[in-house]
């Protein structure tokens, strides 16, 4: 036990009726549980009725702990100087925040009443209070004469989670108080449900001796677009206590992506203020030294953007770890042997290899990216119609040991084998314009368990095609409309929903997938220039309740709000040829730290790069 007091002073006030009956000490209280109150209390007259000791909050004056001592008449009268009367709460209550310390009387009168003592300032952030006229008066110059007994409390916060980057994420935290038995074990604990404690998962970083102690701890294994609820712990002799909860989501991007092609640029932009967002960096440059000329289409993954540059005939890999200054890293060039990168229009990175749907020479190619700085060729598989339908392949998917590739000139969806990178081979294709297969111009693919999503250019077509058999993809449904799927070309799948960017139609549609053989259009949003700007709308990709949507002709990074599906709304953009904000032509466009697999699932990002 502990005790914190002020034990000097002379009378200062009297105590009497309802309006003007309490007197004691405003303060902050740190942690402490509280177990006794005392003050010291005189009397004048023969004052009677109830003398309540009570603790009350600042903010509402509300009652945390009460104890009446007894009648008024059992005080020492002012002859004697007063003396300490003193309680102990029946339970003692924990408190860390500013309270009012207080005795309370509210009979007798002026001349039946009690008395405060008081002396001029020595405690540091207290004054004196009392009740006067039926509100607090705070005496900045003056501390009351009071004592209160406390123990110790073990105390722990938690500070803001950082570094969440799917599947991880680091969380912080401050002991700081501690108990009075050793703190034998602490960390974090967290669940998908609120309240979260050491039954659920946890971290164990071990005994505390002294404070203040910070810690963080390490998350892995955290599932994307999950929100996670987390608290800080520690435990002692009198059990184990907790800091308040923050949440979090795996996946949710500070910064979206964008190859502008007009400004040969990847420009990065913040997106944390979703009303607002603002240029954080870029990097522009045709040819040497960055490779960015015509950057058509872009891929980031942990530190690294990938993009695919038209005329320069390139995979360019830039440097993103420090968003506001990227740098060149490595590039591969070349159409045609050895290294068939022709115009490259799509790129999907998985694990240690990019690959890249090469227009000029109807290739889908893969690059090894095991070292950045240094990319090299490993496979390439080519060819317009049969046998391999992959005649101006602008959209790439990669699952497991499968490449999906909409190939425009073929009207096609093509599966590559791609188990052996260095020799991918042909292992299905589906392809015809208009009825039945509906994949003209197929330009921009999705895939999500036994479906590949294409979004079908020419058939203003947003096309389901089942894939359960890769040898021999099938038709499972299609929703077209010469509007708003009016040249779809970027295509994103999220839960039952397919988002998808019609070009054409200036637009972004809505597509609810529930049913794969009739898929409907739920809702949409378009409009070129004010007030939604989605004219040439090409990339789109969905996070939480948000679109991020690449608009081609307004040179702009257009937000959509889409938790109404039915009624997607605008949220805010940012636009701008040249500097400052380098999006002109912005085609391609991804998120933030792109996860690749887990667990055997797609957990990719399909995103849209697609093309006039």
């Amino acid at each position: 036990m502990a005790v914190e007091e002020q034990t000097e002073g002379t009378l200062y006030a009297w105590v009497y009726d309802a309006a003007s009956g309490r007197f004691g000490q405003r303060l902050t209280i740190p942690d402490r549980e509280v177990t006794k109150l005392a003050h010291w209390i005189s009397k004048k007259g023969s004052p009677t009725g109830d003398v309540t000791f009570t603790i009350r909050k600042v903010s509402d004056d509300s009652i945390i702990l009460s104890k009446v001592w007894g009648d008024a008449s059992g005080v020492l009268d002012g002859g004697t100087g007063g003396g300490w009367i003193e309680v102990t709460f029946d339970t003692p209550a924990t408190i860390n925040e500013e309270v009012r310390i207080l005795f309370e009387f509210s009979t007798g009168d002026a001349n039946n009443c009690l008395g405060g003592f008081a002396t001029t300032n020595v405690k540091a952030d207290e004054v004196c209070t009392r009740f006067v006229g039926g509100s607090y008066s705070d005496a900045s110059t003056k501390d009351a004469r009071y004592r209160y007994t406390y123990t110790d409390v073990l105390a722990v916060t938690i500070q803001p989670m950082t570094d969440v980057l799917f599947p991880n994420a680091k969380a912080h935290g401050t002991i700081t108080l501690l108990g009075e038995t050793p703190c034998t074990q602490h960390g974090h604990c967290w669940s998908t449900s609120p309240s979260p404690t050491i039954a659920d998962n946890k971290t164990e970083l071990g005994a505390v001796a002294s404070v203040p102690h910070t810690f963080e701890s390490t998350l892995t294994d955290l599932l994307l677009y999950t929100t996670y609820y987390i608290r800080a712990y520690a435990t002692d002799g009198g059990g184990t206590v907790y800091s308040s909860e923050v949440s979090f989501t795996p996946g949710i991007a500070s910064y979206a992506y964008v190859a502008a092609y007009v400004d040969d640029a990847l420009t990065i932009i913040d997106i944390s203020d979703l009303s607002t967002p603002s240029f954080k960096g870029s990097i522009q440059g045709a040819g040497a030294p960055n490779y960015l000329n015509y950057a058509m289409c872009v891929y980031v993954l942990g530190n690294y953007a990938y993009l695919g540059c038209l005329l320069d005939n390139a995979l360019t890999i830039i440097d993103i770890s420090n968003p506001a200054a990227p740098t060149f890293k490595g590039s591969i060039q070349g159409a045609g042997a050895p290294n068939y990168l022709g115009e490259p229009r799509a790129v999907f990175v998985l694990g240690n290899y990019a690959y890249l749907g090469c227009l000029l020479d109807n290739a889908l190619t893969i690059i090894d990216v095991s070292n950045p700085a240094s990319p090299t060729f490993k496979g390439s598989i080519q060819g317009t119609g049969s046998p391999n339908y992959l005649s101006s392949p602008r959209g790439v998917f990669v699952r497991g040991n499968l490449a999906y590739v909409a190939a425009m000139g073929d009207n096609a969806l093509t599966i590559i084998d791609i188990s052996n990178p260095a020799a991918p081979t042909f292992k299905g294709s589906i392809h015809g314009s208009g009825a039945p297969n509906y994949l003209g111009e197929a330009r921009g693919v999705f895939v999500k368990g036994n479906y590949a999503y294409v979004a079908a250019s020419a058939d203003d077509s947003l096309t389901i095609i089942d894939v359960s058999n890769p040898a021999s993809p099938t038709l499972a449904g299609r929703v077209t409309h010469g509007t708003y799927l009016e040249g779809a070309r970027g295509v994103f799948v999220k839960g039952n929903y397919a988002y998808v960017a019609a070009t054409t139609g200036d637009a972004l549609a809505i597509v609810d997938v529930t049913n794969k053989g009739t898929p409907s259009i739920a809702g949409v949003i378009s409009g070129a220039g004010a007030p939604n700007y989605l004219n040439g709308a090409s990339g789109v990709f969905v996070e939480g309740n948000y679109a991020h949507v690449a608009s081609l002709i307004d040179n702009s990074l257009t937000v959509i709000d889409v938790s109404d599906p039915a009624s997607p709304s605008f949220v805010g953009n940012i636009m701008g040829a040249g500097a400052p904000n380098y999006l002109d032509g912005p085609w391609g466009i991804s998120p933030l730290n792109v996860p690749a697999f887990k667990g055997g699932l797609s957990r990719a990002y399909a995103l849209a790069r697609r093309e006039l």
